[in-house]
């Protein structure tokens, strides 16, 4: 009876608010019913082009602000110049330049309505390059006057470097909205593109490629770049792998030439001949392929067991102390490859995984930086203790380096590079194998 009673009263209750506000439930009903067919049909269109038109990209390294990956400085801002794949100076905000008969003075002339990201006008005193025995002086606005103390021709090559102005402000596409550091490392960048055509992107900082590859894998990021092994990824079906050779790269095994076994050029041409060379990638000097003064009439060091064992000779049935290869965890496999190799020319052979570069090493398989430029003066030159990693000296090298980056003819320079080339390849201080190759995932 009691429950009879309660219904009754809920009953008498709704039929009240319904009549008193049946106009407002029906028209809430209606837009209620529009809403969901809407959300039906375009909701998904909305997801679709967000995920396409945002990118989270995970990249491997330690970076702080001040050297952020350059493919993150060229989506913010722009050198003086920039470098096509071959090694050639394009202009980028000059948009042409003058030499002095000396080569001691360049003039850039600007591009006109350049603007910060603050929308301060660009002008040729914002130019900040910090070059060593380098005078830049602005003549106006849009024209900047470089001095020299002496002649040296790949100074636009130096001037590709993005330029910035404090608070990182750049002239490029994007500028950078916010930024996070763990410690004195970036962890977090996010960029907000300047048009509406650009998607915004964000880049997250990984230690490793395993802690880049989890972050995929959990979700946090749909993009990897410069990745060194794509592995699980290529049995996906959600991903794509896009292979990338690193022009800019070689892999090579460089020669301490200070060391008692090493020493002797037919030695190091015996190791060279040992190795089994990859035909994929493959380049035969310390240029990238791509150069302009590129050249393939260098001795090829083609694999060749019985003139390795001839050039080594006596010296490997004499010698009891046993060759050291060192090597970081990437290219341990590669390493033992080798060291099997000189093994069986009779050359004992251990190999070493090192975190970096160790102060003392007898033969070292590296991955090295090439120069934009064919100017290997800091690489080769005998002067240059800290960078050239076979401590090699000779002469002519020496000279040849010399008078290439202060040649201005095109053709001249190139001459003088393919005998840079042809010498050192037969002097052997190092073995040139190949162009690395990245990956960069992307999440379907």
């Amino acid at each position: 009876m009691q429950l009879t009673k309660k219904l009754r009263i809920f009953w008498w209750l709704l039929t009240g608010i319904l009549s008193r506000y049946s106009k407002v439930i029906l028209s809430a009903f209606i837009i209620g019913i529009f809403v969901f067919i809407f959300a039906l049909k375009f909701i998904p269109f909305f997801t679709q082009r967000f995920q396409q038109g945002h990118k989270v990209i995970g990249l491997v390294g330690l970076y702080t602000p001040t050297n952020l990956p350059l493919s993150v400085q060229k989506l913010v801002s722009a050198g003086l110049t920039d470098m096509a794949l071959d090694g050639s100076v394009i202009p980028t905000l000059a948009t042409s330049w003058d030499v002095s008969e000396d080569g001691k003075v360049y003039t850039f002339h600007l591009q006109p309505d350049l603007y910060w990201h603050d929308k301060k006008n660009f002008t040729a005193a914002d130019v900040n390059y910090n070059l060593r025995d380098v005078e830049f002086t602005a003549s106006g606005d849009a024209a900047l006057i470089v001095k020299l103390k002496d002649a040296f021709t790949p100074l636009p090559n130096f001037l590709s470097k993005p330029l910035f102005r404090k608070g990182l402000l750049g002239v490029g596409p994007y500028k950078i909205a916010s930024i996070r550091l763990k410690g004195e490392y970036v962890s977090y960048i996010k960029l907000e593109p300047l048009t509406t055509e650009l998607p915004a992107v964000e880049y997250k900082f990984y230690s490793s490629d395993t802690a880049a590859k989890t972050a995929f894998k959990l979700g946090e990021i749909n993009q990897m770049q410069d990745i060194s092994d794509p592995t699980p990824f290529t049995d996906w079906n959600t991903v794509s792998v896009v292979e990338e050779v690193k022009y800019n790269q070689y892999v090579g095994v460089f020669f301490n030439i200070s060391d008692a076994l090493l020493k002797e050029k037919e030695i190091r041409q015996g190791l060279a001949f040992a190795i089994e060379k990859a035909e994929k990638n493959r380049l035969l000097s310390p240029l990238s392929s791509k150069s302009w003064a590129y050249t393939t009439r260098v001795k090829a060091y083609d694999s060749d067991i019985p003139q390795a064992k001839k050039l080594v000779g006596d010296i490997a049935s004499s010698s009891s102390g046993t060759l050291t290869l060192v090597t970081f965890q990437p290219y341990y496999s590669l390493a033992q490859r080798i060291a099997s190799a000189w093994q069986g020319i009779g050359i004992k052979t251990e190999v070493k995984v090192e975190s970096g570069v160790p102060d003392q090493y007898q033969a070292i398989l590296v991955t090295q930086e090439i120069p934009s430029d064919p100017d290997q003066y800091t690489l080769w030159h005998s002067t240059q203790t800290q960078t050239n990693l076979s401590h090699y000296a000779n002469p002519k090298i020496d000279k040849l380096l010399e008078d290439g980056r202060k040649e201005s003819d095109p053709e001249k320079r190139k001459k003088i590079y393919f005998d840079f080339q042809r010498y050192l390849v037969e002097d052997a201080p190092a073995v040139f194998l190949f162009h690395p190759t990245t990956y960069t995932i992307i999440r379907k």
